[in-house]
């Protein structure tokens, strides 16, 4: 259910919620490219060259010193064909780098990245990578564009001052953007607005039990990739990413155990409404643990702290999509390592529908399909997810004719229900894709009318905290008797 938009602060959720793309034991096959990068194999001496450089303490029980021993340790696993213990090293590895934000002794940023990259692309003689996260898992990738060889994620960027790293493995604590592991964001007490991941259950549930690291940065300068207007706020948007690289989180668990990603900040919207929009979808709303200033959404906006914005997830696939730079699915997106992008926008409260194509004549028995796409006013028209669309199906004189019926087509894979204990024989419901799906904010609907006659099909919409206003009805059409 979609509640008032508040963000709250989310700290080690935050980072995990976006790189929680969790992988899924289900699916296609998992990828499996051939990396030979410049031919340094087994050799990790650029690591402990970067290590070096990056971790700004010494001595003794140093994380300079344990991540340089680690370092050492890691060539041996990999010479050995020992993927387990080098996949758990690279986490360890990352929980030194992000120990040492935490700690103020780390360095350059490229040189923490130079460090992470060089153990992600040890090969061994076969030139199967060393580093083996999904571990034969289906649907499930070591991090997203793995298929490009020789292209690892860049971490400069999630290194810096508004980046997020974390590695998670288990509870509930949200990660947040500045490093925040565990966090909490209370704007009305001088905190900074930031970014955030959290889970709606629990990481280990959501992350399929795997170790994971989640990182991401802000996109200063980024426009909306439907040119909706954005918050008027440095970090109108933000990029995440998770390694593993998962297909899904576990939406079917009891209860769904997927992860949230929202901004918490003092800015009020100009216009009605701050939604979040992932690739050019605008997403569903959630409440989020880690934004005190969400708390405030609900009271009139007197200048002090209005709400802002957070989005519910079912599955968090952050791959960039076809055409779209940045969503997860295919083709080019983001910066190196394909991240996905989210977007603050500041959008009026009015919605629409639409249909698209409109239905069209038939007989009985046959199928009536058609689409109907909940989407934001033109000229913008992002689509929408996850909004709730009832259908009214009535004749000339109002309803379907005595005896009427009105059924879902038995081969259709729509998301659709008509009829039933709590609906009219006339009416079916649904909702429309989520992110995502092949077809963000669209209903598929393919319905059977058993009664010939002329017949109208009427629409209403609704997904708080928008207004989907008045129904909306598609021209009329003819169903025709059977032959």
């Amino acid at each position: 259910m979609i509640k008032p938009l508040v963000i709250r602060v989310l700290g080690a959720v935050f980072a995990a919620a976006l790189v929680f793309v969790a992988c899924s034991d289900q699916g296609s096959a998992p990828l499996e490219p051939s990396f030979n990068v410049n031919g340094t194999g087994c050799d990790l001496s650029d690591a402990t060259s970067s290590g070096r450089r990056y971790f700004e303490d010494n001595g003794r029980g140093s994380l300079k010193s344990q991540a340089l021993d680690l370092v050492s340790d890691m060539e041996d696993y990999c010479a050995a064909g020992d993927d387990d213990s080098y996949t758990a090293g690279f986490y360890q590895a990352a929980g030194f780098v992000e120990q040492a934000m935490d700690a103020m002794v780390d360095g350059d940023p490229v040189e923490g990245n130079t460090f992470l990259t060089t153990l992600l692309l040890a090969t061994q003689a076969s030139g199967a990578l060393a580093f083996d996260p999904c571990d034969g898992a289906a649907a499930c990738e070591p991090w997203d564009g793995y298929s490009s060889a020789g292209a690892p994620p860049d971490f400069t960027d999630p290194l810096g001052d508004l980046g997020t790293f974390a590695v998670i493995t288990t509870g509930t604590n949200a990660v947040c953007s500045d490093h925040r592991n565990d966090c909490f964001i209370n704007p009305a007490m001088g905190h900074a607005e930031g970014w955030g991941v959290e889970p709606s259950l629990d990481w280990e549930t959501a992350l399929h039990g795997r170790t994971t690291l989640l990182f991401g940065s802000d996109l200063e300068g980024a426009k909306s990739p439907t040119n909706e207007v954005l918050l008027s706020t440095p970090l109108a948007a933000y990029e995440f990413n998770l390694i593993p690289h998962p297909d899904e989180f576990a939406p079917d668990a009891t209860p769904p155990a997927v992860l949230e990603v929202g901004l918490c900040s003092p800015v009020p919207a100009t216009k009605e409404e701050t939604l979040i929009q992932k690739n050019r979808t605008i997403l569903e709303q959630a409440t989020l643990g880690f934004c005190a200033a969400q708390e405030l959404a609900a009271a009139p906006r007197d200048g002090v702290l209005a709400a802002f914005a957070s989005v519910a997830k079912r599955f968090f696939d952050l791959r960039p999509r076809a055409v779209v730079a940045t969503a997860f699915r295919a083709g080019p997106g983001g910066s190196a390592g394909s991240f996905t992008e989210f977007y603050a926008t500041d959008l009026v409260r009015e919605a629409e529908l639409v249909f698209a194509p409109a239905p069209m004549d038939a007989e009985v028995g046959e199928t009536v399909s058609f689409s109907v796409k909940a989407r934001t006013p033109m000229p913008r028209m992002s689509p929408i997810e996850n909004a709730l669309v009832r259908l009214r199906i009535v004749n000339n004189n109002g309803i379907v004719p005595s005896g009427g019926e009105v059924t879902v087509d038995p081969s259709s894979t729509a998301d659709l229900t008509c009829g039933g204990p709590t609906q009219a024989p006339n009416e079916c419901f649904g909702y429309t894709q989520a992110d995502e799906d092949p077809s963000p904010g669209t209903l598929d609907v393919d319905i059977l009318v058993n009664k010939s006659g002329g017949y109208r099909i009427c629409v209403t919409g609704e997904l708080d905290p928008l207004d989907f206003g008045d129904e909306v009805c598609a021209p009329k059409i003819n169903v025709r008797p059977a032959n």
